[in-house]
């Protein structure tokens, strides 16, 4: 059942994503808005595009590799160059230089076969979840079990709502977070390219809320502790993009976030049974990568399927 936390909700007889919950004292929160301007639809579309194709890099990056995602993960490297060639996303932000990395991350994904590039994760993040630098967001977010309870609730009443759940992982690994930002931003994307602008708007919301809620807090100081232990390779330079990538993030879709400093400290994970989600008839939220050249169509890539 969807946690009465969650930020997002769906309208029963229509799926309808409705926007923001009341909060607290009865109210509406203040709508997010994006750094002062008026966008067209194409450019809105084109924008949102750029923005998915970063977050499936991030997320192929940090999950555990295998042969296909490695190839993905390539190809959406050069979607990501293309996109700050064309002036969709900054070649460098007040942290540094995005350009300079994705170019450091290329060598690297070039000069690595796939058992080279697995055995450096392996480095990294070792066959168990690292403590030094641990991927899931309840590790930096959540002081006891009811409070991780709680987050993972949220987490799967905003996965429920656009009717996908976790694969693999965890419902809080950071590579599933940045996946679903991606899968929020290609709807942007699409729905903005299709005439259809409350959508549009309703999905740019449902981003803010959630980089708000869930990604924003702790996704900087985890790239600070995996480019300490990772401190050169490919994902030294994921680190450092993902230093760089977000500030810019956070302002330019106006997201309040409350970012945390200290480091991870991991609780017992809870029961596998007790963070599923009650309806198995939801497809499979699994990674996937357009192979339809870079920036080159606005179409749902990650094959779910219905209208969006």
């Amino acid at each position: 059942m969807q946690s009465t936390e969650s930020n997002v909700r769906q309208e029963p007889s229509s799926g309808r994503i409705l926007g923001i919950n009341p909060d607290a004292k009865g109210g509406r929160k203040s709508r997010p808005r994006r750094k002062g301007r008026n966008l067209s639809p194409e450019r809105q579309a084109s924008l949102a595009l750029a923005r998915s194709r970063m977050y499936l890099l991030l997320s192929l990056g940090f999950r555990y590799p295998s042969e296909e995602t490695f190839e993905c993960l390539k190809i959406e490297c050069e979607a990501v160059r293309e996109a700050i060639r064309k002036g969709l996303l900054p070649a460098a932000t007040a942290d540094g230089s995005l350009q300079e990395e994705l170019e450091r991350l290329a060598a690297f994904l070039e000069d690595l076969d796939f058992p080279k590039f697995e055995a450096e994760y392996l480095r990294v993040f070792t066959h168990v979840i690292t403590s030094d630098c641990h991927p899931c967001e309840t590790a930096y977010t959540a002081t006891h079990l009811f409070q991780q309870a709680n987050k993972l609730s949220d987490l799967n009443g905003f996965y429920r709502a656009f009717g996908v759940t976790p694969g693999t992982e965890r419902p809080d690994h950071i590579s599933v977070e940045a996946e679903f930002m991606a899968y929020l931003a290609q709807k942007e994307a699409r729905a903005a390219s299709t005439g259809r602008p409350r959508r549009a708007s309703a999905m740019y919301r449902t981003q803010v809320a959630f980089l708000e809620t869930h990604l924003g807090p702790w996704v900087r100081v985890f790239a600070k502790f995996v480019a300490i232990k990772a401190p050169s390779g490919p994902h030294h330079c994921l680190a450092n993009l993902v230093s760089r990538f977000f500030p810019w993030e956070f302002a330019e879709q106006g997201a309040r976030v409350h970012e945390i400093s200290g480091p991870p400290k991991p609780l017992p994970l809870m029961q596998q049974k007790e963070m599923e989600t009650e309806d198995d008839e939801c497809p499979v939220f699994e990674l996937a990568c357009s192979r339809q050249g870079v920036l080159g169509t606005h179409a749902d890539t990650f094959g779910l399927g219905g209208d969006d």
